[in-house]
């Protein structure tokens, strides 16, 4: 859902030069509106944050569960374990804030990409050490009708 919002955003935007609230306060300059926004400005920005909450939430506890999967990690207990979530955390929420504070918002990006090209990088050394099937995955790519069931 959250990927369609964003590329729907982003075509609207490459298309109309105007972001998404301001093509909805354009489309709906004449219906009810609260603080003088539209109502429905409004609900979108709501569910904007919650969805936006709930993936930084996601987020979080991924990072967390990747934290834990250092080698040695799942040994700790206690204190020791909840020093390590929370002191990541913080590194973490330090090295963003100090890149935001000195105006490296590309350095952010450039860090946030190599984090994405490090978990892509182990997730296909998980996939190699599974053992993989490629004839079923290949199989696997191409639509097909399931076959029915008593139960479907």
């Amino acid at each position: 859902m959250a990927f369609t919002l964003q590329e729907g955003t982003a075509r609207l935007t490459i298309v109309s030069g105007r972001s998404l609230g301001q093509c909805l306060r354009v489309k709906y300059r004449h219906s009810t509106k609260l603080f003088n926004a539209a109502l429905i400005c409004w609900v979108v920005a709501g569910l904007v944050i919650i969805g936006n909450t709930l993936i930084e939430a996601n987020c979080w506890a991924g990072g967390i569960d990747a934290i834990m999967a250092i080698p040695g990690a799942t040994d700790l207990e206690g204190s020791s374990a909840v020093g390590l979530r929370v002191g990541s955390c913080l590194a973490y929420a330090v090295i963003v804030l100090l890149l935001l504070y000195w105006d490296k918002t590309e350095m952010l990006g450039i860090c946030l990409g190599m984090v994405m090209m490090g978990m892509v990088t182990l997730f296909l050394i998980v996939v190699f050490y599974m053992g993989m099937d490629w004839q079923k995955f290949g199989w696997g790519l191409l639509p097909n009708i399931p076959v029915k069931t008593d139960n479907s």
